[in-house]
C-alpha cells in the first residue's frame, strides 16, 4: 500500500505537475481548498483516499492556527507602535518580549520568515 506523501506525489506526476514548478500543488487541491470547510474533507477523501484527507486537513488547521496567532501577534504590534508614551527603544523592547512570549524559540525561525515575507500573513 502507498504511503500518502507517495500516493500524492504519483498523482501529481501522473497530472504533470513537476517538483518545484508553481503547479506543484494540484489545481484540484487549490479548489478543494476553496471549498466550504464542511466539505473538504469528503471532497479530498473522493480524490485521494482517507488518509490523504486526515493529513490535509489536520494541515490546514494547523496553516490556519499558525496564521491566526501570526495575525494577532501582528496587531498587538501594531498597537506598540501606536502608543505615542513609548519612545523607539521601549517599543522595540516590548515587541521583542512579545515575540518571546508568543513563539518558541523554533517558531521565531519560521516567524522571522513571516516578518521578513508579510506577503505570507494572510490578513482577514
Amino acid at each position: 500500500m502507498f504511503s500518502d506523501r507517495l500516493r500524492l506525489f504519483f498523482y501529481c506526476y501522473s497530472q504533470g505537475y513537476g517538483a518545484g514548478s508553481e503547479g506543484a500543488v494540484p489545481k484540484r487541491v487549490q479548489a478543494i481548498r476553496q471549498q466550504p470547510q464542511s466539505s473538504q474533507y469528503n471532497l479530498l477523501a473522493a480524490e485521494f483516499g482517507d488518509d490523504v484527507a486526515e493529513r490535509m486537513t489536520r494541515t490546514w488547521d494547523q496553516q490556519a492556527l499558525w496564521q491566526q496567532r501570526v495575525q494577532a501577534f501582528v496587531v498587538d504590534k501594531e498597537r506598540i507602535l501606536a502608543d505615542q508614551s513609548l519612545n523607539g527603544v521601549q517599543q522595540a523592547a516590548q515587541i521583542a518580549e512579545l515575540r518571546k512570549s508568543r513563539f518558541s524559540s523554533q517558531e521565531q525561525k519560521r516567524f522571522r520568515v513571516f516578518l521578513e515575507n508579510p506577503n505570507l500573513i494572510v490578513i482577514k
